[in-house]
């Protein structure tokens, strides 16, 4: 190699370089990277994109939907949750699905929706015999210590307890209200094969075809079975005390019935209660009370104890 070829080839690496060191790194204008997770691959694959929802799902129950911190401060509870219990069901006028709320980790509150849809006439036959003052919540409403019912969205709502506090259930009313717009209809069937026995004797009772049904089995495994119109109800239910005996003393009004190992009909509210064992009582329940006629009712306790008495 001449001296004039090694002169020329030293020019041009050197050239190179200052080229090179004149050019940004890859990337040096682009943001840090960020850990990326890779899909997994399936066999497959979706034939819809994912992509993140455009709208909110909507709770299923009003408790969900409910701002904690307002259901707290309406009863200077340190804080208030949503109870994992399944939703139970309030017959009568009208006939609530009802969720629970946790309040310093304890079952407090109740917040019931009505199954079917309501107007202002339902509004007056809830309040109907009812010693309570108006409340201004909703498109109106009224309550007591105990509990406030209002009208909202088409629905009836109440909000129960066993804290006694007007102003409590009345803030917590209000913030319903603000809440329910949207909440879904449920269905009006809510099924289990072991109640369909009842269904006959059930529409005796109520005098006339019922429009909504909710059964389920309760904490201790019995089923228990309901049957509702627009205006009554009947039902049956079942528990545990300590010592059922004492609870079957003769009284004003109480009636013997031949069913489980004791059996009484109250001429007062019509409802039906039997002992089975020495801590198991079941009831038979029409609502409101007093509805349905007294061999009506026998018949239907007649046609259902045997749930609560194998």
């Amino acid at each position: 190699m001449t001296a004039r070829t090694r002169a020329a080839l030293t020019a041009a690496l050197l050239a190179l370089t200052v080229a090179c060191s004149n050019e940004s790194p890859p990337g040096a204008d682009a943001p840090p990277l960020v850990p990326v997770s890779s899909p997994t691959p399936t066999d497959t694959p979706s034939a819809t994109p994912s992509a993140t929802p455009s709208t909110p799902v909507v709770a299923q129950t009003l408790c969900e939907r409910l701002d904690a911190t307002v259901v707290a401060a309406a009863f200077a509870a340190p804080a208030a949750t949503v109870s994992a219990a399944p939703l139970s069901t309030e017959f009568g006028v009208p006939t609530y699905d009802v969720c629970t709320i946790e309040l310093a980790g304890k079952p407090a509150l109740r917040v019931g929706v009505s199954v079917l849809a309501a107007t202002r006439a339902e509004l007056a036959a809830a309040r109907k015999g009812e010693p309570a003052r108006t409340a201004v919540v909703g498109e109106g409403g009224f309550g007591t210590s105990r509990f406030v019912v209002f009208l909202a969205a088409g629905r009836l709502v109440k909000i129960s307890g066993d804290r006694s506090s007007y102003p409590g259930y009345l803030a917590v009313a209000r913030e319903a209200a603000r809440r329910i717009t949207g909440l879904p209809l449920p269905g009006t069937e809510v099924t289990l094969p072991e109640c369909d026995r009842g269904g006959s004797a059930a529409a005796t009772v109520l005098g006339a075809s019922p429009v909504l049904r909710r059964d389920r089995r309760n904490a201790y495994g019995d089923v228990e079975c309901g049957w509702a119109t627009a205006t009554r109800a009947v039902s049956t239910s079942a528990t545990r005390v300590k010592d059922a005996t004492p609870l079957f003393r003769s009284g004003p009004g109480v009636e013997p019935v031949p069913l489980g190992d004791d059996g009484q009909y109250d001429a007062r509210t019509h409802a039906v209660r039997i002992r089975v064992g020495t801590t198991k009582v079941a009831y038979f329940t029409p609502a409101p009370a007093g509805t349905g006629e007294k061999d009506d009712v026998i018949s239907f306790a007649l046609r259902m104890s045997g749930l609560y008495t194998r």
